[in-house]
């Protein structure tokens, strides 16, 4: 007898109950399992590597592929995972269908290298051992070199 069952994930999608309960959208990926070490655990660990960290719920299907409300049974435990494998055995593959919640944006306010104060600058200069204050300095250009901006400046200065 062969141990290993056949596991239909269906991830990424969405249960909708129009009248009848169905997943809408998202992916399929089958995966073959050895039914001696399946487990809920094993389950969590396929879950977790098709993407899903923080899944919501892991429902399966006692009836097939199709979804029905009275065919759906929440798996929780290694006592449904157990259960899974005696479904995959009479049908031939059993499916899980994930359901995980809408992640939320992470918004990451970044800064830009913008000149909005371009053109007037306050400069202090060191002349003959006097520090004295200057204003008005007219930044024309700004380059980066090895980190460092160089700024090249047209310096008016008022000589008392």
């Amino acid at each position: 007898m062969d141990d290993d069952i056949e596991v239909v994930f269906h991830h990424g999608g969405k249960l909708v109950n129009d009248g009848k309960l169905k997943y809408e959208g998202g992916e399929t990926s089958r995966f073959l399992f050895d039914s001696d070490v399946w487990s809920y655990f094993v389950v969590v660990s396929v879950v977790k590597g098709l993407g899903y960290d923080g899944f919501k719920d892991l429902w399966y299907s006692i009836g097939g592929a199709s979804v029905l409300d009275d065919k759906l049974e929440c798996l929780c435990d290694d006592t449904g995972a157990m259960h899974m494998v005696n479904l995959a055995r009479l049908n031939g593959e059993v499916h899980v269908f994930v359901i995980h919640p809408v992640s939320e944006p992470q918004v990451i306010h970044m800064l830009e290298n913008v000149g909005h104060d371009e053109g007037q600058v306050e400069e202090m200069t060191d002349v003959d051992g006097e520090q004295q204050e200057m204003s008005d300095v007219d930044v024309e250009q700004q380059e980066m070199v090895d980190g460092q901006v160089e700024v090249q400046a047209v310096v008016e200065e008022e000589v008392i």
